[in-house]
This record gives C-alpha cells, structure tokens and sequence, in this order.
C-alpha cells in the first residue's frame, strides 16, 4: 500500500475509534518503510486513546526525530509532560511548537490551558480555551 492511501486509511480507522487497527496496520516493518512522521503521529493517537501513554510517547517523539516541528506529535508531547509527568514548562514549550507548526490546530491550545488552569493562571487558561473553541474545522 502507497503511503497516501496507508494514511487514509489510518486516519479513518482513528477517526472510527478502531485504535488497535492503526496499531496494527501500522507494524514496526511499515513505519521504517515510511519514515513518516504522520504515520507515527496516528499511531501515537492510537496508543493516547487506549490510555497505552508510554507506547504514545516514544510514537510522537518518533514522529518529533523526523520532523521536529510536528505539530501532533509535539501536542502528544505536551500531553505526555503535562498530565502524566506534571512537568509543565516542557509541556507548555511542547505546545507552544505545537502551535506555532499548525495556528489552527486546536488541541495544543486546549492543553496549554489546561497547564495554565492547573498553574492556576486562569487569565491564560481562559484565552488558550478561547483560541481553541475558535479554531477553524
């Protein structure tokens, strides 16, 4: 299978919530095939969703080693230092990449404020939510 149409497939399966098929489909034998930093992004969703957080994280820093600037595998960064590790000036740097890679993306702007929310910044956790709810589709 071509790269585009593995992709598509995948990113249908995540959006179906049929995680352990993107585990699958996406074996340690197809991502050193691709070398895709998408491909390791989905499986990284994959493993967030079905609560696997360490899987998840060598996921996106495998998607981060080959496009630094990644924004999902830098949002499932931030995930990983923000509610797992309580780390939040790496969280909130992973966010901010996240962010700058992708404006639109909406999930490192939720995640930001909810580091905020938990720094007990309320002003910044507001404006971060309010940047997410006002992403475009």
């Amino acid at each position: 299978m071509n790269l585009d149409a593995l992709l598509q497939k995948v990113k249908a399966l995540n959006k179906e919530n049929k995680f352990q098929e993107v585990i699958d489909a996406l074996s340690n034998e197809v991502l050193a095939k691709h070398k895709n930093a998408d491909l390791y992004a989905e499986k990284a969703q994959a493993y967030y969703r079905l609560g696997k957080v360490t899987e998840s994280k060598e996921m996106a820093e495998q998607a981060c080693s080959i496009q630094p600037s990644h924004a999902r595998g830098n949002h499932y960064l931030g995930n990983w230092f923000n509610y797992y590790r309580k780390e939040y000036d790496k969280a909130i740097a992973y966010y901010e990449q996240a962010i700058a890679a992708a404006p639109n993306y909406a999930l490192p702007y939720n995640g930001l404020g909810n580091v905020y929310f938990n720094l007990r910044e309320y002003d910044k956790a507001i404006e971060c939510y309010k940047k997410a709810i006002c992403r475009p589709k």
